[in-house]
C-alpha cells in the first residue's frame, strides 16, 4: 500500500507561494493592477479616450500576466534544474561517466566508447553469459579491438555462464527460441579457442593469421622460426603456453546478474534480468541488450564494487583455461600440418 503524505502538497504550494511573493513579481503585479485601474477612471472628455484605454489596458494586462505566470514557470524550471543537478552530482560521486540507452538502441555510441576504452587499456575482464558476438572473428569489431583482444601482452580474463548448470537451463527457458546454451558452447569451443590460438601465434612466432607482424610480445619465446615452430601438447609446454598467452577462462553457475566489460580506467555494466516484456523483447531472441548500460570511472565506488564482484565470482568459478588452450594447440598443429603439406 502506498502511503500519501498530505503535508507534502501543502509544503509544495507554500514554497511556490513564497517564490511568487518576491518583490520583483509583486511590483509587476502592482503596476499591472494600477494601469488597469487607471484605464477605468480616465475622463471621457479627453481627446483620445479610446487610445488611453487601450494603452493602459494592454500594458496593465501584460504586466499582470507576467507577474502571475512568470514566477510559476521559473519555480518549476528551478525545481527541475535542481533535480537534474542532483542526479548529475550523484553520478559524479559514484563515478558514472555515461549512461547508454541499451546495447541494442545505443549500439553505435556504445561501440565507439568501448573502442576508445580498449585502445587505452592494458588489461581486459569480461563477465557475461555467452559473448558469442564479441569473440566472433566476423563481427563488427575494429581491427584495433581485435588486435588488443588477440594480443598476449594484454591480460584477458573471461567469466561466462557454465552451459551445463541449472542457471543456464533456466536462462534458456526464458529466452524462448534463442540458442543460449549453444551460444555459450560455441564461444568456448570456437571463439575463445581461436583467440587463444592467435595469442599463441603472436607469443611464440610474432605472426598472426594473416602472416603480418605480431602485436606486442613479439618473439616472447626467443628466436623461434615462425615457419618451423609447431606447438607441443605435453604438460610442461601447456603450462608455458598458458603463462605466455595471458588468457584465462572461468565458468560460474549462479543466476546471471550483470554483463560487464572492465578495462584499465573504465567499466561498462548492464543489469541482467529474468523478465521478458512481450512488447519489448521478441520471441526467439536473448533478453539481454535491452537494459541501460552504465559506464563507470576507475577509482570511484561504482567501479570498485563491480571490480570486487568480478573478483569474487572469479575465485568461485571453474577454471576451464586448459581445456580451451588444448583445443587451440591442437587446432594450431592441424593448421600448420595442413600448410606444410601444401609446400
Amino acid at each position: 500500500m502506498v502511503e500519501v503524505n498530505p503535508l507534502k502538497g501543502v509544503y509544495f504550494f507554500r514554497e511556490m507561494a513564497a517564490f511568487a511573493g518576491r518583490p520583483a513579481f509583486l511590483l509587476l503585479n502592482l503596476i499591472g493592477v494600477t494601469l488597469l485601474a487607471i484605464s477605468q477612471v480616465i475622463p471621457e472628455d479627453l481627446a483620445s479616450p479610446t487610445l488611453w484605454d487601450e494603452v493602459s489596458t494592454t500594458i496593465g494586462s501584460a504586466l499582470l500576466t507576467i507577474g502571475l505566470t512568470l514566477p510559476i514557470a521559473l519555480f518549476y524550471q528551478i525545481r527541475s534544474n535542481a533535480e537534474a543537478f542532483k542526479i548529475l552530482d550523484t553520478c559524479s560521486r559514484v563515478g558514472i561517466d555515461s549512461i547508454f540507452v541499451s546495447r541494442k538502441e545505443d549500439s553505435k555510441a556504445l561501440r565507439d566508447a568501448i573502442d576508445e576504452a580498449m585502445a587505452r587499456t592494458n588489461e581486459i575482464e569480461l563477465l557475461g553469459i555467452a559473448f558469442r558476438t564479441f569473440f566472433d572473428a566476423s563481427s563488427e569489431s575494429t581491427k584495433e579491438v581485435r588486435a588488443k583482444v588477440n594480443s598476449p601482452s594484454v591480460p584477458l580474463r573471461v567469466l561466462m555462464l557454465d552451459p551445463g548448470c541449472q542457471a543456464a537451463k533456466r536462462r534458456a527457458a526464458v529466452e524462448i527460441g534463442s540458442a543460449t546454451i549453444d551460444d555459450i558452447k560455441f564461444t568456448l569451443d570456437n571463439g575463445l579457442v581461436a583467440t587463444a590460438q592467435e595469442r599463441l601465434r603472436k607469443a611464440f612466432t610474432g605472426s598472426d593469421t594473416g602472416g603480418g607482424g605480431g602485436v606486442g610480445n613479439v618473439g616472447a619465446a626467443g628466436n623461434v622460426d615462425p615457419a618451423s615452430w609447431v606447438p607441443r601438447e605435453d604438460d610442461s609446454s601447456l603450462r608455458d603456453y598458458r603463462e605466455k598467452i595471458n588468457l584465462e577462462v572461468h565458468l560460474y553457475t549462479y543466476e546471471p546478474g550483470i554483463f560487464m566489460m572492465r578495462f584499465s580506467d573504465t567499466l561498462f555494466a548492464e543489469q541482467y534480468h529474468r523478465g521478458r516484456p512481450a512488447a519489448r523483447v521478441p520471441v526467439g531472441s536473448c533478453i539481454g541488450k535491452y537494459m541501460p548500460v552504465v559506464q563507470y570511472r576507475a577509482g570511484r565506488a561504482g567501479f570498485e564494487f563491480l571490480q570486487s564482484h568480478f573478483a569474487t565470482l572469479w575465485k568461485e568459478g571453474r577454471d576451464v583455461t586448459d581445456k580451451v588452450l588444448k583445443r587451440a594447440v591442437l587446432q594450431e598443429k592441424t593448421c600448420r600440418a595442413s600448410l606444410s603439406g601444401r609446400h
